[in-house]
């Protein structure tokens, strides 16, 4: 009967919003008073079906009564249950999808206060019962003479629960003052004052005071009440009385925001009342949600309504554009987020602060009411259509209304644009496509068709008109202005690619200099200090002070400190003796660098002294500080000289896997000192091409390179190889690209250098006595400087059974060298 009387009465928005309040909380009245006399329902069956039959009867009757059947039409079926539903269902979500701005943002509002409302009154007898009065619900319906204290508990709070309907009158008596309310304060303060008794919730879950309790659930009726009542009276203001079905689409939009809070709070509630605070937990988040509502009211909801009764007349002059500096302009709105999530206008990734269009009248080119097809559904949308003039090209937009001004969508003609006609009989219509998409408008009178059509040929045509482009050849006019976009989009692409490697290098410095800035720690010896640098750990002797972190590699930290006005490296090689076969290479390196004393060599200044053997765990090893590395100076932008390159490679010897000689890698187990010859001519030609010659992942991969730009070595060649699978390998054909081809800038001597240096057979390779006397080196060549080691290097140790105590000797014995005090 509500829904009915809703219906019959919907155009006189105060009688049927006042009429079904009223019968709404009349049937809540009737509920209360039938609970207060014979109890709950399930325990006076016969009673309770006796009175619903009753009522049903009488509604029914009243129902038949007023109602006139209308007989099918001989075209027209009996009626199809699925597809009744069907087109209930697709009408409310037209009616969504079609709900202006104001209306969006009401409707949100319905769905988050029935959300709060529903939190309590869903399951108010178990909240009463369970939270309120500490009952418990087991048997508690049968249990009769026999209740324990318990279930007698939750009996009551279950009578409470259901007389709290009976405070309903409290809403029934104020929904006959709300009219007054709107008119005095207007209905945005309306609104907000009234969900604030529903915030009260938050109170109500906390509270097991039963006076209270039932007072928040008294007032928690104003708000459902003034939020429903107002439903019908705030679509006549927006909409107006207009002819169309406008006014039920929209009432069933709203309403159905009332399903959708309450199956949101069933769903969200069947999962609350299994925590620890069992029902007073989808209480507290109703109240939560009603706060939110609030805000919502508060800040997004701009319906200026001072009363709820708007006599039918007719609809309001069409608004003209504002006089401004003595020219008509046009002042557009942007659509709501709200709104354009419901379209499908990808409001959460359109740019925020792009201002709606503001143009002169001078400017527009055609304007007028069309009938614009949706994308989904292919339903007939009437719209406010402009063709604007801008500096490049025709713009096309539709609004919701001319009075509103709201920008639905706005499409600029430009290139690749065509307007056809497909018309049908009755019905003129127009497609403007550009690629993939298109825009379908159906105009309702032939000579605003006509005009249309010629404007709209207009637009399209003047993108195709030919004019001069820079160079001074023909092109479209179109095309010249997607070009000039194309490359102003293009400059601020660049400017912003710049502007941010800006800010990312100052972010990356900051962030550098923060993390290399020491963390001073108390320090445990006498004469130390200790700090944190780059997530490690440094102690070392006071005499030292932190210059800056130098860099990071695979055995340790190494910083630049000052000692005595002069500057070194200290490498922190933290845990050292975790593993035995990196320990076994740090104490090669240190007696390598120890043994060797030559100006082009790093060697060691110092090994500071650990506390005691038994607790040695790090190592420090103190050397000269270096400017540079060549890792830096190869991939640096500067450029690098041929003197540069040859000064270099004078002083260099290294074995790594990008600079492995072939016969390594082929398990050749007697290799000889031109292994390092084949190493320096990788480097050589790192530093020729700035980019590693063999950039190999693996030794297969590395071999591949090498066959690659060396050829296949003939089999005398391959005397070294004895395994046979290797040697077949190895004899496998590549395409094959001369060395010279892959640097053909440098100069004859280096060419000759590098192509001796880089030969596949260990014999025929330059030795290092005859490659300093290349005349590559001529101009910088010293010979008194070209020592030779009076002695052998030792390498005893190696064949030792080097266990972490023992390598733990080693390096100690090592640092006695600078500290023979130590015990």
């Amino acid at each position: 009967v509500t829904l009915l009387m809703a219906d019959v009465v919907g155009d006189r928005q105060v009688t049927g919003s006042v009429v079904t309040g009223v019968l709404s909380s009349g049937g809540l009245l009737v509920t209360a008073v039938y609970i207060a006399a014979f109890g709950p329902a399930h325990q006076s069956l016969k009673t309770f079906l006796s009175i619903l039959i009753g009522l049903l009867g009488t509604t029914s009757g009243t129902t038949c009564w007023f109602i006139t059947e209308v007989p099918l039409q001989r075209e027209e079926g009996p009626p199809i249950i699925q597809g009744r539903l069907q087109d209930a269902l697709v009408a409310v979500y037209t009616g969504i999808r079609q709900l202006p701005s104001p209306l969006g943002v009401y409707f949100l509002l319905v769905m988050l206060t029935t959300y709060g409302y529903t939190s309590y009154n869903g399951a108010k007898g178990q909240f009463f019962g369970l939270v309120v009065k500490g009952g418990t619900s087991s048997g508690a319906d049968v249990c009769g003479a026999a209740c324990s204290p318990a279930q007698v508990a939750f009996n009551d709070g279950v009578r409470v629960a259901g007389l709290t309907d009976s405070m309903q009158v409290v809403a029934f008596v104020y929904v006959l003052g709300l009219p007054c309310l709107v008119h005095r304060f207007g209905t945005k303060r309306v609104v907000a004052a009234s969900i604030v008794p529903q915030m009260f919730l938050v109170l109500m879950a906390m509270s097991k005071n039963v006076a209270v309790d039932v007072a928040i659930a008294a007032t928690c009726s104003l708000t459902q009440a003034t939020i429903n009542l107002l439903i019908v009276p705030l679509i006549v203001h927006v909409k107006g009385h207009g002819q169309d079905n406008s006014l039920g689409l929209f009432n069933g939009a709203l309403n159905s925001a009332v399903c959708g809070g309450q199956l949101l709070n069933y769903v969200a509630s069947a999962a609350m009342v299994t925590s620890s605070m069992g029902y007073a937990l989808p209480v507290l988040v109703g109240g939560i949600v009603s706060a939110v509502a609030f805000c919502v009211a508060l800040f997004k909801f701009h319906i200026s309504m001072f009363t709820v009764y708007e006599p039918a007349s007719e609809p309001p002059a069409a608004a003209t554009p504002r006089d401004i500096s003595g020219e008509g302009v046009y002042v557009t709105r942007k659509r709501s987020i709200f709104s354009k999530w419901l379209h499908g206008k990808g409001a959460f990734s359109s740019p925020a602060n792009q201002p709606a269009p503001v143009f002169r009248s001078a400017d527009v080119i055609q304007e007028g009411y069309m009938l614009k097809q949706g994308s989904r559904f292919r339903m007939l949308t009437k719209r406010y259509f402009i063709l604007r003039l801008e500096e490049k090209h025709m713009t096309l937009g539709y609004y919701t209304s001319k009075e509103a001004l709201v920008l639905c969508s706005e499409t600029p003609i430009g290139p690749g644009h065509a307007l056809y006609d497909i018309s049908v009989e009755g019905h003129h219509r127009l497609e403007l496509r550009h690629g993939t998409t298109s825009l379908i408008v159906e105009v309702e009178t032939e000579a605003d068709f006509v005009k249309w059509k010629n404007c709209l040929q207009e637009a399209v045509r003047w993108h195709q008109a030919m004019v001069f482009d820079g160079a001074n050849k023909v092109t479209s006019y179109g095309k010249k202005c997607l070009d000039d976009e194309a490359a102003e989009a293009l400059a601020r692409q660049e400017a912003a690619k710049k502007q941010r490697e800006t800010v990312a290098k100052k972010a990356q410095a900051a962030a550098t200099a923060n993390a290399n800035k020491p963390k001073f720690l108390p320090s445990t010896r006498p004469g130390y200090q200790c700090f944190t640098v780059s997530n490690t750990k440094f102690e070392i002797p006071v005499d030292y002070s932190y210059v800056k972190t130098i860099g990071s590699g695979a055995y340790g930290v190494v910083i630049a400190a000052e000692k005595d006005g002069r500057q070194v490296a200290i490498k922190n090689i933290q845990r050292a003796f975790d593993d035995l076969t990196d320990a076994k290479r740090i104490v090669r390196e240190i007696k390598l660098m120890r043994h060797f004393t030559h100006k082009c060599l790093l060697g060691v200044d110092d090994i500071l002294e650990p506390v005691e053997i038994a607790t040695f765990d790090d190592v420090y090893i103190v050397s000269e500080c270096m400017a540079t590395d060549l890792h830096r100076v190869i991939y640096s932008r500067h450029p690098l000289s041929e003197e540069h390159i040859c000064f270099f490679l004078y002083q260099m010897l290294m074995v790594v896997l990008l600079y492995r000689a072939p016969e390594i890698m082929l398990g050749c187990m007697k290799y000889t000192r031109t292994v390092d010859v084949w190493s320096l001519g990788c480097i050589f030609a790192e530093m020729l091409s700035r980019k590693p010659l063999f950039p190999g992942q693996d030794y297969i991969d590395q071999l591949h390179l090498i066959m690659n730009a060396l050829g296949v070595p003939s089999d005398d060649e391959l005397y070294f190889v004895t395994n046979a699978r290797a040697r077949k390998f190895m004899n496998t054909e590549y395409h094959t690209r001369p060395l010279a081809a892959l640097f053909p800038d440098i100069s004859a001597d280096a060419m000759n250098l590098l192509e001796r240096m880089l030969v596949v057979d260990p014999h025929k390779r330059i030795e290092v006595e005859a490659a300093l006397g290349h005349p590559y080196f001529a101009s910088i060549r010293t010979v008194e400087d070209e020592t030779v080691a009076s002695t052998s290097f030792d390498f005893e140790f190696e064949s030792e059974e080097l266990t972490k105590r023992r390598l733990q000797e080693l390096i100690w014995d090592e640092m006695r060298v600078f500290h023979p005090i130590v015990s």
